[in-house]
């Protein structure tokens, strides 16, 4: 049998998520996540510029239209200004015009603080209020006073629980830490802490942030036995500053001791802290930490709303590659980022088994394993971008290579008058089949099963019994793995559920050999004397 790829166009809408592990990928590349409008997008005003430019957010509506004249007066510099929304850069107190945070003001009530995308997310944390006396912990970042300080400044009354944080550069992150310690005062010489990145999650940035004030001696931060940063004496003076770590600065599955240590002499009354900001998506471990002051974990959230984005992705370049007897490729592109799920099956239209991806991406493959060889497959893709919108392909088919060495009635032209029931009959394969799993055509759109098979003959007794609703249950196993002998004939008794499929006929010939039906009884009691079921036996 030839390889065949080929184009169905079927209307078809259906939504299944399914979430499968993906490779873990470090960093992430601000060219992947621009968002591609369309015809049709309802993208509210300023918010393009946002995309562009912005590293770190939080966002919040304040549920009340806010003057825009009186929102400038609280900027330091207005960076741009329509009718609609204004943006500019708000001082926080005591930090220069390079710590300033750039904030979007929305006429209808959203207000966005965010940093540079070329800023790392540790540079959001506000040691001013972290010095102040046990307990030291982080409660404020400087993006969340700009909302404040920008509120205050209009009016408008803060509800915090519709506040989060969501990171432009990165959208598969869905939580951001920061880890802090270190700090220092009287005449102390070295403090630690540590921390361990578990190896399953996918990290998008490692930043750390140090500062050190009022000290007459110099400041050193290291993580493990390398200097990361160095302050030289700052006696009268606030320094700070921030960066960003690689994957090999920082590995997973270690403990990683940061530190901070200053040369000899008094320090009377200076203090130093340090902190490692990481950006990340969460796995099935935590991150760990010991002797930390704060291990400070947030959620981070695509402001769908704020964006506003009506417009589901373009599917093009859908491809099928490196087809095997038992594996296939499946390849497909969108003009924006967005998740992705494969669905399949044997049957046109009846998808049984699917493949996910959570992240957002603009490329993809996906392998399909466990094929049966000489098997036409009938597939569709499906991608969802950040703010909800569903893609769907038309459908597409494709055949594995190698000879099919099964027995299969295939799905028929015309499956019904379908109902369950008990089906008894004959089977009589023209070759050696191995079996060890029994297949079931389903009706579209229902959970057409086998809830009980048996196959015997003198020789062999073979059974099957259907585990219920959960992975792939059309397919049932047999108890244990059996050949089916070249022109013998084998006695069939099969229970169904829900509406497989019938192939109406009293004896039919298949793939792999003949079937017969000797009496069909349907849950009704009705009997029939040419119904059989659509099935496979496989190995």
């Amino acid at each position: 049998m030839q390889n065949k790829f080929g184009l169905k166009i079927l209307a078809i809408s259906i939504v299944l998520v399914m979430v499968v592990s993906s490779a873990v990928v470090y960093g992430y590349n601000t060219a992947d996540v621009a968002k591609g409008t369309g015809d049709g997008a309802a993208t509210r005003e300023g918010t393009t510029i946002i995309e562009e430019e912005a590293g770190i957010s939080v966002y919040i509506n304040v549920s009340d239209e806010i003057n825009l004249t009186t929102a400038k007066e609280v900027y330091r510099t207005t960076e741009h200004e329509t009718e609609n929304y204004t943006i500019g850069a708000v001082a926080l107190p005591g930090y220069p015009a390079t710590e300033d945070v750039h904030v979007y003001v929305h006429k209808d009530g959203w207000i966005v603080a965010y940093y540079l995308n070329d800023e790392p997310v540790a540079k959001i944390i506000n040691w001013f209020v972290y010095q102040h006396p046990n307990p030291r912990d982080i409660t404020h970042t400087k993006l969340k006073d700009a909302v404040v300080k920008m509120c205050d400044g209009v009016g408008a009354t803060l509800n915090w629980s519709y506040k989060k944080y969501y990171d432009f550069r990165a959208p598969n992150a869905n939580r951001m830490m920061f880890v802090t310690g270190a700090q220092r005062e009287g005449y102390e010489m070295l403090s630690t802490f540590k921390i361990k990145i578990p190896g399953d999650l996918m990290v998008c940035e490692r930043s750390w942030s140090h500062v050190a004030a009022n000290s007459s001696n110099s400041s050193r931060m290291k993580i493990d036995e390398h200097t990361i940063n160095s302050f030289d004496p700052c006696s009268d003076g606030w320094v700070t500053k921030y960066g960003t770590l690689t994957p090999t600065q920082l590995k997973p599955d270690v403990f990683h001791t940061v530190s901070l240590w200053h040369a000899e002499g008094n320090w009377t009354t200076g203090e130093a802290f340090s902190a490692i900001a990481l950006l990340y998506r969460t796995g099935t471990s935590n991150i760990e930490g010991e002797d930390c002051y704060t291990m400070w974990d947030i959620f981070t959230a695509y402001p769908k709303e704020l964006i506003n984005d009506t417009t589901p992705p373009v599917i093009t370049n859908v491809t099928v590659t490196d087809m095997t007897n038992s594996s296939a490729t499946i390849n497909w592109d969108t003009d924006e980022i967005a998740n992705s799920l494969v669905k399949y099956g044997k049957a046109s239209r009846i998808y049984t088994k699917g493949i996910g991806n959570p992240l957002f991406v603009k490329n993809r493959p996906f392998e399909l394993t466990g094929l049966l060889p000489g098997t036409c497959y009938y597939f569709v893709v499906n991608s969802v971008d950040q703010s909800g919108n569903l893609a769907e392909s038309s459908e597409f088919y494709f055949t594995t290579t190698g000879e099919l060495n099964v027995f299969d009635t295939e799905a028929p032209a015309n499956p019904y008058p379908s109902i369950s029931g008990t089906h008894n009959g004959t089977i009589t394969p023209t070759k050696k089949i191995v079996v060890a799993m029994l297949y079931t055509y389903p009706c579209a759109g229902t959970g057409g099963h086998t809830e009980y098979a048996r196959i015997w003959n003198s020789s062999l007794n073979a059974t099957a019994i259907w585990s219920g609703y959960k992975e792939d249950w059309h397919n049932i196993s047999f108890d244990n793995n059996f050949t089916l002998a070249a022109n013998a004939t084998y006695n069939y008794t099969i229970r169904t559920g829900s509406y497989p499929q019938i192939l109406h006929g009293h004896s039919i010939e298949v793939t792999g050999g003949t079937i017969n039906c000797t009496e069909f009884v349907d849950v009704n009691g009705r009997e029939y004397a040419d119904w059989i079921p659509a099935i496979q036996l496989w190995a």
